[in-house]
C-alpha cells in the first residue's frame, strides 16, 4: 500500500497492480467511518472490456428477510438487503458509455453445506486502452443515501 494516511475522519490508501497487460490503481477513500470512495484506473497499451464488479450477498427477486438485491440500472446502482444490514453501491465509469447489468451467481457457500445464489453488480467499458471507476458504497440501516452522476 502506498500513499497512506488516517485521520479521525479519513483513511486512504493506494494499491497498483498488473493484470492481463493492464495497470491498475485502486485508491479507497474511508469517509467519517461511514461510507468508502473507491477510485479504480486502468489504462493498456491495447484495448480492453474492462469490468468493475460487486459480489453482493442477496438476490434479485430475493426477499428482505432473505436477501435482497435491487438494481437501479438506469441511475448506476444497486443495493443489497439482509437481516436489516443494507449496502448501497453507486458506479460511474469514464471513457465513453458503459453497460451496467446484474448478474445472478451461482450459489456460493454462506454456512458449512447451505449455499445461496447472489446478485453482482457489473459495470463494463469496452474496447477502452483506459477507463476509471468513481464507486460510492454506503452501508447503512435506517434511511439509503442519494447518490447521482451526472
Amino acid at each position: 500500500m502506498q500513499h497512506a494516511f488516517q485521520t479521525p475522519q479519513l483513511a486512504y490508501g493506494e494499491v497498483t497492480t498488473a493484470y492481463m497487460g493492464a495497470a491498475i490503481t485502486r485508491k479507497p477513500l474511508f469517509v467519517r467511518n461511514e461510507y468508502f470512495l473507491l477510485a479504480d484506473a486502468m489504462q493498456a497499451a491495447a484495448a480492453h472490456t474492462y469490468t468493475w464488479q460487486l459480489h453482493g450477498d442477496g438476490q434479485q427477486g430475493g426477499t428482505a428477510a432473505a436477501c435482497l438485491c435491487t438494481a437501479d440500472l438506469a441511475n448506476h446502482e444497486a443495493s443489497w438487503q439482509k437481516n436489516g444490514a443494507c449496502l448501497l453501491a453507486h458506479v460511474t465509469a469514464t471513457g465513453g458509455t458503459a453497460k451496467y447489468t446484474a448478474a445472478v451467481v451461482n450459489s456460493h457457500e454462506v454456512t458449512c453445506n447451505a449455499a445461496e445464489d447472489h446478485t453482482t453488480l457489473l459495470v463494463q467499458q469496452a474496447s477502452a486502452m483506459q477507463t476509471q471507476f468513481l464507486a460510492a458504497l454506503y452501508p447503512y440501516t435506517t434511511a439509503s443515501l442519494q447518490v447521482a452522476t451526472s
